[in-house]
């Protein structure tokens, strides 16, 4: 594992571990949690969109086509294909932030959102998911090899997890009626879920 992974890693874990000092030191609820990691959610999304437009790598069914075509014709063609598909993932991933946004403030609040907490969140999810932006997509050069297709289904898988958050989140909290153990056990399981999806999208980069 090389420095720029293991320090990728170390921003990842701190970013985790914001939601558990809010809760210690900072009273936040279950509802703050959520709200942090929807946030997050939409961070990646935005961060998604020079990822899409900086790709390089063509998909497997779209290469005997393109290879076809002139150099000036595959530039235009690569151009067609980012007009439409970046416009397409802003509409498209932003609704689905919209609904899991909707689903988080009426199953769990609303709730003391400070201009602080959301400040907090913000930075701490652009530095994370910014380093890793610039360590592994930039520097380790995954824009080569990443096509505009694969990159648009990324942001997804975290949907999932905010999704699993809601409902992991519910769970203990009708099992245990206490609010700290459910939000610890969510820390955990999104933490876990978080290092997984970091190392299968970067397994080249991590070796």
């Amino acid at each position: 594992m090389t420095h720029d992974s293991r320090t990728s890693i170390f921003f990842l874990i701190s970013a985790n571990a914001v939601p558990l000092v809010g809760v210690l030191f900072f009273g936040w609820s279950l509802f703050g949690v959520l709200f942090f990691y929807w946030l997050e959610t939409v961070v990646v999304g935005i961060l998604n969109v020079p990822k899409m437009y900086m790709t390089k790598g063509v998909d497997t069914q779209m290469t005997e086509g393109l290879n076809k075509l002139s150099e000036s014709a595959r530039a235009r063609a690569y151009t067609a294909i980012r007009t439409f598909t970046i416009p397409f993932f802003v509409f498209h991933f932003g609704m689905f932030a919209l609904v899991h946004g909707i689903f988080v403030f009426s199953l769990y609040g609303p709730a003391d959102i400070t201009f602080g907490s959301v400040i907090t969140a913000l930075v701490t999810s652009f530095v994370s998911h910014g380093y890793s932006f610039v360590t592994n997509f930039i520097g380790k050069k995954e824009y080569l090899t990443r096509s505009i297709n694969q990159q648009m289904g990324q942001p997804y898988k975290r949907v999932v997890i905010l999704h699993l958050a809601i409902l992991f989140g519910a769970f203990p909290l009708m099992v245990f009626g206490s609010p700290f153990v459910a939000v610890l056990i969510l820390i955990v399981l999104k933490t876990c879920f978080d290092m997984y999806l970091h190392m299968r999208e970067h397994a080249s980069s991590v070796t």
